[in-house]
């Protein structure tokens, strides 16, 4: 079976392919499929993402972006079980590219699951938190377990653009998920709740405009 795990950042994407990949003990990860370029991606973790993709499926990475989607595309649909996690937000492009090719996965997919986020100020803020850790993560500390803890305050702006770009990010989401409903999964009602060891404990008093859309519900804007 060929499962899709479709999202925005800081939803608990990662603890759902886990739940999803349970027990498959032959089952073969894509990660993030759409975050393909090794040249782009210099983090130590991201590299061993691409020595697991080297060794599950002997591939080996090419310089252009363009050409490494095309091969991991064909590469997931020859793959009989395999699991894929696909955020709109990690292709750089404009919308309409980076619809077609979420589309072109969802095609390919025979289990297509969501995973959102009730809490929208915590999306943001965890969101917000991980650009600035960003460069600070490698494979020893990958940010699911023990990445380094941020100190320091959010300023308000920080926190806008990481709204802004959230709410662009589910934009995108939602228009796939018209397109292309399968099984939707929130991070407060059904996964399990395991915060990160030292969690970021935001004092400020930073509100988002708005709460995000759940998909299949009308919007809060």
């Amino acid at each position: 079976m060929k499962t899709l795990v479709i999202g925005s950042p800081r939803t608990g994407s990662w603890s759902l392919m886990d739940m999803l990949s349970e027990g498959q003990t032959d089952i073969k990860t894509f990660y993030e499929i759409l975050r393909s370029n090794r040249a782009d991606n210099t983090t130590q973790w991201r590299i061993a993402e691409y020595d697991s993709l080297v060794e599950q499926f002997g591939y080996a990475t090419l310089e252009n972006y363009q050409d490494n989607i095309t091969a991991l595309f064909k590469l997931f649909n020859q793959t009989p079980n395999c699991i894929a996690k696909v955020f709109p937000a990690q292709m750089l492009a404009k919308d309409i590219t980076i619809l077609q090719k979420c589309f072109a996965l969802c095609e390919m997919a025979d289990n297509i699951n969501y995973i959102q986020r009730q809490d929208t100020r915590q999306q943001v803020i965890s969101y917000a938190v991980g650009i600035k850790n960003k460069n600070l993560v490698t494979k020893n500390h990958a940010w699911r377990s023990s990445r380094p803890q941020y100190k320091e305050e959010l300023s308000h702006d920080e926190l806008t653009s990481a709204f802004n770009s959230l709410a662009h990010y589910n934009r995108l989401v939602a228009e796939i998920y018209a397109q292309y409903p399968g099984k939707v999964y929130t991070l407060e009602k059904d996964l399990p709740q395991k915060p990160y060891q030292n969690k970021y404990e935001y004092t400020g008093d930073w509100q988002v405009p708005y709460n995000f859309k759940m998909l299949g519900e009308e919007s809060n804007a």
